[in-house]
């Protein structure tokens, strides 16, 4: 019996205690009656704190996070109570059973436990009130200057207005005022309380510096300063106290300087919204970074401000700010002010520094030797501006944080160029993939992806720009190449720049220096001789001599004191007419550019450059001279270019094992299809076909699909017997950019399959289209909708009678915008065009882009389809370029208000 006793006792205790405690929950009433009793209790010290709160609110305090949160406790138990109340009420009405009984009085047991904690609860609060922490909004001290930046602001401050989710990336340049605009944005809540919409939105306005090496432990002690809250050193902790505290807050955030996405639930911040649509509170960020990506990255949903640099009038008063009026009425110094403030490319870093740099220069040999520095590109030297706070290492930031070595030297290459020089993207990639910059490519498609991606990665760091309305060329601001030379020239004399400066001969203290030079660019001058004589250039790599027309040599001499020149670019020198055979020195030479020149012939000594990847001989047209065997004993050539020529026989191309990319002309259907495995990127068919050949399919012409994948410009030339030109099913050519027929005197239809895709698909990327001597033509309708299609020439077309030629079918197509992207229209010599497009059905065709129409030899092209009412739509035009008296023989439709509209952009041939 003890033994069975000895096991009952324990196994009852444990089942009776959970038992008698259901049993208990059916005295409804009594717990009901505590549960009441004891809730009126705790609602009225509810009641006397929230008085107290109010009476400290008037001295300009506020209750502690503790006691918030201790009174949302209480209101959420308050509505459970009545439900219970409510609930045992209805009991009585109706018939009790124990069922009910018991689950009100088990709801009722669980509240009250939790009501005697939160009575508890309040005899722990020993402070109820604290000072309010300070709105974190503090004066600025930048000026704003320029209307622009005061546009920005207004545009940010409707952003924060609205009623949706609020996170806005502001981004630009180093130095280009973004943190400007975000004072001035931040000054806004302080300069306008009582009045300002804005400050009514926010209970508080934080601004934290970041900068680059920013952690997130060091944003939240910001914050935590900023707003006073309690400090942990555990980085989630602190994270949920200052979400706790913003979760019910209105608040605006605003990052100044980051490099990276910063993640903003990590270090605490509730998700930034509006304040509309039934939620209770608004909370924004603002930031400011280099970076377009991190724009991305921190899903600013399409609230993205670029911030540019100053207008020309702006940019002057910064810089006189700065100087100071008095300094720049000083005899002599206007003028000399003027050009140092247009050297710094209304860059606002640039105009406040050296303005102050020069606030205390009063002669006009300091005016001078500034502005000779800063064309020099080496600003540094100016007196005054060897402290840290100078721009270049300021601005150098940008470039330490690219991702990698090859994006910086990337960078570096730019500078190459002349200042203000707009840059093709096919020739900056190419210079990149000569320098062996881009390198081991299977694919040369790969080849050109990277480059654009590369080119991408610059742009979003604000080191490269876009030129607007050119996607295929970039710019390179003043400042930012400046900022590249004094980079690159850290190690003197490494790098000799002096492009496009107007150089009539080699400077001889520029030609003492080439000795310990490692990149040399001479491009765009005019040199008309070089110097017999060079010194030994054992590092010399990259010689750059492109686009000096006036030179007719290079002498022998040069390449014998260069035996590691890796990269000559000698295109564009349109007088040389020979390559002298002392090239077979340079043996380490990987790229060489001939293109552009006059050369009749090349030396035999060229096939001795082994380690040749890159000739380049595009549009070499005099280039008559025996070549056959020098290209084939070229066995490392991976990129060839030959065209429109093409002199190489096809066998020695057949040769060359690692050949990746060929432009050339071919005359047959047996070489095009000898080549098909050879990716061409340009590619001129001339003479193909017989007398009986009237019917060309592009698809069996271009059959390799390495063609159709790579090809970028086509020409097809002198196949008189073509009638009709057949755009196949299958035919999509990807990156086809340029297409020129020339010279198809019997073509008089280019035809669309049914089933094929359309011109906008086919020729997706298709940006310059010239059609001359295709006398069959009668309209080029299909071009309409090329969506790419920035240039379109038509020359000695005899039977074309109008462009585009609409009918009511055609009409109904026109679903999307016509022509969104022309810029140039050149018609010469049609003597049949009566009209650009059928006047009945103009108003189905726009040029939203067009900013040249020239016109030459069209006697009967008497409309324009520019009515009064689609001028809007024709917003760029710039100039109407014709004759005088085709001009004045114009029919218009209203003939003063057309003609006066349009009159101010012509110009007359003769005039010019």
């Amino acid at each position: 019996m003890e033994i069975v006793s000895s096991f009952i006792q324990p196994f009852m205790y444990c089942i009776g205690t959970p038992v008698i405690r259901q049993f208990g929950y059916l005295k409804v009433k009594e717990t009901v009656d505590k549960l009441i009793n004891l809730a009126g209790h705790v609602d009225a010290k509810k009641k006397d704190i929230q008085n107290e709160i109010e009476a400290a609110s008037r001295d300009g305090r506020q209750c502690t996070n503790e006691v918030v949160w201790w009174i949302e406790k209480v209101e959420g138990l308050g509505g459970k109570v009545t439900k219970v109340q409510s609930d045992y009420d209805q009991r009585g009405r109706c018939s009790p059973n124990c069922w009910s009984s018991y689950k009100i009085g088990r709801r009722a047991s669980k509240l009250l436990t939790k009501m005697v904690h939160l009575d508890k609860e309040r005899a722990g609060l020993d402070v109820l009130v604290t000072n309010i922490p300070p709105a974190s909004v503090q004066q600025m001290s930048n000026v704003v200057v320029g209307d622009m930046i005061t546009l920005n602001k207004e545009k940010v401050c409707r952003y924060l207005e609205e009623e949706t989710d609020g996170v806005v990336g502001i981004w630009g340049m180093g130095g280009v005022g973004k943190t400007t605009l975000l004072e001035a944005i931040n000054d806004n809540f302080l300069n306008d309380i009582g009045n300002s919409v804005t400050n009514k939105l926010f209970d508080h306005v934080m601004f934290i510096v970041v900068s680059k090496e920013h952690q997130p432990e060091n944003i939240q002690k910001t914050i935590v300063k900023k707003l006073r809250l309690r400090w942990s050193e555990d980085f989630v902790s602190q994270a949920e106290i200052i979400h706790e505290y913003l979760k019910e807050k209105n608040f605006l955030l605003l990052l100044d300087d980051i490099w990276r996405v910063v993640q903003l639930k990590d270090i605490g911040i509730p998700y930034p919204r509006g304040g509309g649509s039934g939620r209770r509170f608004r909370r924004k960020v603002v930031f400011t970074t280099r970076s377009m990506e991190v724009c991305k990255g921190m899903n600013c949903r399409g609230r993205i401000i670029k911030v540019e640099c100053l207008k020309e009038d702006e940019a002057w008063n910064l810089f006189v700010e700065n100087v100071g009026e008095d300094m720049i009425d000083l005899p002599g110094i206007r003028s000399r002010a003027e050009g140092v403030a247009r050297e710094c490319g209304g860059l606002p870093l640039a105009l406040v520094v050296i303005g102050r740099a020069m606030a205390t220069k009063g002669s006009q040999e300091e005016w001078d030797y500034a502005l000779t520095q800063l064309r020099k590109s080496q600003p540094n030297n100016i007196p005054g501006m060897e402290e840290d706070y100078s721009m270049f290492p300021r601005l150098k930031f940008s470039y330490d944080c690219l991702r990698s070595d090859k994006m910086r030297e990337c960078f570096l290459c730019c500078s190459l160029w002349p200042e203000d020089f707009i840059i093709a993207k096919m020739d900056l990639i190419e210079c990149w993939m000569g320098h062996g910059l881009i390198d081991n490519f299977e694919d040369i498609n790969e080849a050109y992806d990277e480059g654009c991606s590369l080119i991408g990665s610059l742009i979003a760091a604000s080191l490269l720009e876009p030129v607007q309305e050119m996607d295929s060329a970039i710019k390179v601001h003043d400042v930012i190449r400046d900022l590249a030379l004094w980079i690159a020239c850290d190690n003197r004399d490494k790098w000799l720049v002096k492009a496009g400066v107007g150089l009539k001969e080699v400077p001889s203290e520029m030609l003492a220096k080439w000795g310990a030079a490692e990149r040399v660019s001479l491009m765009k001058n005019e040199i008309s001789e070089l110097p017999p004589h060079f010194p030994p250039c054992p590092n010399l790599s990259t010689l750059l001599l492109q686009e000096n027309c006036r030179l007719t040599a290079i002498p022998g001499s040069l390449f014998a004191c260069m035996p590691n020149l890796t990269y000559l670019d000698l295109s564009s020198i349109t007088n040389l007419r020979e390559i002298p055979k002392e090239i077979c020195c340079s043996v380490q030479l990987r790229c060489l550019n001939l293109s552009y020149t006059n050369i009749s012939s090349l030396p035999e000594e060229l096939g001795q450059l082994i380690n040749l990847k890159y000739l380049l001989l595009r549009h070499t047209d005099e280039l008559r001279g025996e070549v056959k065997g020098i290209i084939g004993r070229l066995l490392k050539l991976e990129y060839l270019d030959l065209y429109p020529c093409g002199f190489a026989e096809t066998d020695e191309l057949l040769r060359l094992p690692l050949l990746k990319a060929l432009g050339t002309k071919i005359t047959s259907e047996h070489a095009l299809r000898q080549l098909s495995r050879v990716p061409l990127l340009y590619l001129n068919i001339e003479d193909m076909g017989d007398s009986t050949t009237t019917s060309i399919h592009l698809h069996h012409l271009l059959l390799g699909s390495c063609t159709k994948l790579s090809l970028r410009e086509l020409k097809l030339y002198r196949c008189c017997s073509m009638r009709e030109l057949v755009v196949d099913v299958d035919v999509r050519l990807p990156r086809l950019e340029s297409l020129m027929l020339d010279g198809l005197a019997n073509l008089t239809e280019i035809v669309w399959r049914r089933s094929v895709v359309p011109p906008s698909e086919c020729f997706g990327r298709l940006r310059d289209l010239r059609i001359w001597n295709c006398h069959g033509l009668k309209d080029i309708t299909w071009v309409l909708h090329l969506p790419c299609l920035e240039e379109l020439e038509l020359l000695h077309c005899e039977e074309m009678e109008q462009v585009v030629a609409i009918g009511e079918e055609e009409r109904e197509k026109v679903t999307e915008p016509t022509f969104p992207r022309l810029r140039q229209l050149r018609l010469y010599y049609l003597p049949k065009l009566a009209m650009i497009c059928d006047n009945n059905h103009a108003a189905a065709v726009n040029f939203p882009s067009l900013k040249w129409l020239q016109v030459l030899a069209c006697k009967e092209l008497k409309r324009l389809p520019f009515h009064p009412q689609l001028l809007n739509n024709c917003s760029r035009l710039k100039t109407i370029l014709g004759e005088r008296e085709w001009w004045e023989g114009i029919e218009w439709e209203d003939q003063s208000g057309q003609s006066s509209l349009l009159q101010p952009y012509f110009k007359a041939m003769g005039d010019l």
